[in-house]
C-alpha cells in the first residue's frame, strides 16, 4: 500500500506559508515515509485566493529528493497556453 498526503495552504493561525515553510514541510513528509505529495486545484473553489498547484509542487520538489509529486486535479482550460 502507498500513502500520499496533501500540502497545507496555510499555517494553523491562518497566515500564509513561505516557500521555505513549504520546502521544510515537504521534507518532513518525505522523512516520515509518505510515498507522495499531492496538491489539488483551487481556482474558483473559495472566495479567497487559492494557490497555484504547480508552484506549490515546485517548492515541494526543491525540498525533497525522492518523493512522488502530483496534482490531484489540474483544470487545463483555466491555465494560460504558455504555461
Amino acid at each position: 500500500m502507498r500513502f500520499g498526503i496533501n500540502l497545507p495552504f496555510k499555517r494553523q493561525d491562518g497566515s500564509a506559508l513561505t516557500v521555505k515553510d513549504l520546502m521544510a514541510r515537504a521534507n518532513l513528509i518525505e522523512d516520515v515515509g509518505f510515498d507522495g505529495i499531492w496538491v489539488g486545484y483551487t481556482v474558483g473553489r473559495w472566495n479567497t485566493t487559492g494557490v497555484d498547484s504547480l508552484e506549490w509542487l515546485l517548492a515541494a520538489a526543491a525540498g525533497t529528493e525522492r518523493i512522488e509529486l502530483g496534482t490531484a486535479v489540474l483544470v487545463v482550460p483555466l491555465r494560460y497556453p504558455v504555461e
